[in-house]
């Protein structure tokens, strides 16, 4: 009877303790930050950072549809020899506090991905504010600070619409990736593969496009697009991979998840398209005479859904040539990629890591020349294509004509 007084006073203190919130912060005093852009001043050692921060009372008159009359997102800007610095210099320019946890999207400058970006990320990891989920971007012939102020149609947040473009390009197109800061550090900290970032570029006059006017016209002044993928070694970006070696980069990743194919149909060119439905890549390294063997196995499936030419798709035969031509391609893309790789002496398709995995002590033994031995590798591509389904009919109207 004596502990009921003692646990009932322990149970009011213990209350009293965990009705406080020391650290709480007013909504009214935060500013979310949708996006960051990082720079690097020519010829110093600081970094031109930017912050694009949403403008809550233009969010909140479109939601009540009074719609606004300035841009939704303002973009503030500042030097600094660190992320953190410049952060806390921004307090001087930001009439609330920045608030990170909403970052979708971390662009960063040409000219520092090509200086390197090996540091970058560390503040990023360290504060308990910043995602690991967060989007990674190369801007491409700009700084990563003006393609942050250009205001997008249809999205009124222009990091949500570049999250967005990333994503839908990635996934139906195949010529980009859909990669966060912490893939770039996993890859970064590897000894078998490099990392490659996607490339945002923009399309028109940026100056214009940073205006509300940009979005107020049927045809924007400037617009972001998604174009390529940056190579990288050791952190330093060596250069740009576009068409189908950014095709061929994505098919030896394994991230391939839809794509349109185009293939030559009789005599012409560029006549029949094959929607890519599934693709799977395997691969598999093994060292002979000291030389590395790479060799690739992917296997796809499509639907057929524009035709041009009169082709019988009623004859096995004819369904089978176009198979072999749609993996002969895919053999094309694919061995240009790792060539343009090897050149760079860079492997940024994992083949080290492979040869890790299957034979960790053949790897120890190569790993300080991989990318030597990387480059005069022996490269072996197979590619098995299926054709499931050639749409609503099968014979063209084309064969009827005369």
């Amino acid at each position: 009877m004596k502990r009921k007084p003692i646990l009932l006073l322990w149970l009011l203190l213990i209350v009293v303790v965990l009705s406080g919130c020391w650290n709480s912060k007013e909504l009214s005093h935060l500013a979310i930050v949708s996006a960051i852009g990082v720079d690097k001043l020519p010829d110093t050692a600081h970094y031109r950072i930017s912050f694009q921060v949403v403008n809550p009372s233009e969010i909140s008159s479109d939601v009540q549809g009074g719609g606004g009359k300035t841009t939704a997102i303002t973009v503030f800007a500042d030097n600094g020899k660190t992320l953190f610095e410049v952060i806390r210099k921004a307090s001087r320019k930001a009439p609330r506090e920045l608030l990170f946890s909403h970052v979708k999207v971390l662009v960063i400058g040409e000219p520092l991905a090509r200086e390197g970006i090996t540091e970058l990320f560390d503040t990023f990891e360290r504060l308990n504010q910043t995602r690991l989920t967060t989007k990674v971007l190369v801007a491409r012939n700009a700084t990563a600070e003006t393609v942050l102020g250009v205001v997008t149609p249809m999205e009124e947040i222009p990091a949500d619409a570049m999250a967005g473009k990333l994503q839908f390009s990635a996934s139906l197109w195949s010529e980009n990736v859909e990669y966060t800061i912490d893939d770039i550090i996993r890859a970064l900290v590897s000894m078998g593969k490099e990392p490659v970032i996607s490339g945002v570029v923009i399309q028109g006059e940026p100056e214009r496009g940073a205006t509300q006017a940009n979005v107020r016209r049927t045809t924007p002044d400037a617009t972001i697009m998604m174009r390529g993928l940056a190579m990288f070694k050791e952190g330093k970006m060596q250069r740009w991979l576009d068409g189908v070696e950014a095709r061929g980069t994505v098919r030896l990743l394994d991230k391939v998840k839809s794509s349109a194919v185009e293939l030559e149909c009789a005599e012409e060119k560029n006549v029949l398209s094959i929607e890519l439905t599934r693709s799977k890549t395997s691969k598999k390294v093994s060292i002979h005479n000291g030389r590395p063997k790479l060799e690739v196995s992917i296997i796809q499936e499509g639907n057929l859904v524009e035709m041009k030419c009169a082709i019988d798709l009623t004859r096995m035969h004819e369904l089978m040539k176009l198979e072999k031509k749609w993996s002969q391609q895919t053999v094309k893309d694919v061995t240009a990629a790792i060539q343009a790789a090897r050149k760079q002496q860079v492997d940024i398709f994992g083949f080290g890591e492979s040869l890790n995995r299957s034979n960790n002590k053949e790897w120890k033994r190569v790993v300080k020349d991989w990318d030597a031995l990387f480059a005069q590798s022996e490269i072996q591509v197979k590619a098995d294509s299926f054709i499931r389904n050639t749409g609503n009919r099968i014979k063209s109207y084309m064969q009827q004509q005369p």
